[in-house]
This record gives C-alpha cells, structure tokens and sequence, in this order.
C-alpha cells in the first residue's frame, strides 16, 4: 500500500492536470482556427500600429476599421475566418464595467472622490486629468 500523499503532493498533481487539460482545449481550439485572446489582442495592437503608421497623429479609426484590419491580421495568420470576426467581436464587445461610474475608464464618470483606486492603492495621474481626458473625447451615452 502506498504512503498517503501530502497536500503539496496533491495539489501539485491537481495543477499538472489542470494544465494538461488546458493544453487539450486550447490544442482542439487551435485545430478548429480559433483564435486566443493574446492573438486577438496582438491583432488589434497591428491594427492601430498599421493606423498610426498611415496616417500619424491625424488618426480617425472607425470601430468598423480597427476589427476589419483585426479579421484581417488573424486570416492571415492561419485562423479561421468565420470565427476569427466572432472572436474580434467578443473582445471588443462593450463591457458592464465601462457603465460602472466608479470605473475608470467609464462611459459616465461620477464623482471623483468615489473612483475606485488602481491596484497599486492609489492614482499618479491626477483623477481630474483623467476624467477631463474621457469626458472630452468618450461617446455620449444617451441612457
């Protein structure tokens, strides 16, 4: 009969599996041409780089623009066409957060001294800068 394992032991060989199971998934999302969120991410990082590069400080991305050039990055890249525009259009879905006024950023900022703090405990740039930095330039949302 073997010994007991300890927690440690255990925990670790938890782990191994996770991972291996997690290798699996992303091995048969790979085969099926889906992207991952770092690869979608790299996309519409080249997609503002290529942007910025045509045409500098002037630059005017169309949402429309910025997935387009995404789809095309990811296509080019060996991803499935089809799930590469529904994986772009889940990465840059609206989020719940950016309705929260208390998020920053936030698409209806509230006051100031109820932000919430950054995860380092508090905020370099003053908050004042950054509510003016997304009120002048954040979509009005008509609620």
């Amino acid at each position: 009969m073997s010994e007991p394992r300890s927690r440690a032991e255990r925990n670790a060989e938890q782990r191994r599996k996770a991972a291996t199971r997690s290798r699996a998934w992303r091995e048969r999302r790979k085969a099926a041409g889906a992207p991952e969120a770092r690869d979608i991410d790299a996309a519409l990082a080249e997609a503002v780089s290529f942007y910025v590069a045509r045409d500098g400080v002037n630059i005017a991305i169309s949402p429309l623009a910025l997935a387009a050039m995404a789809r095309f990055v990811l296509e080019r890249d060996g991803f499935d066409p089809v799930v590469a525009a529904a994986a772009v259009a889940a990465r840059t879905a609206r989020r719940a957060e950016h309705d929260d006024p208390h998020h920053m950023p936030s698409l209806s900022p509230g006051d100031p001294e109820r932000l919430r703090p950054p995860k380092s405990g508090r905020w370099i740039t003053p908050v004042s800068t950054m509510l003016k930095f997304v009120n002048d330039r954040a979509p009005r949302v008509d609620r």
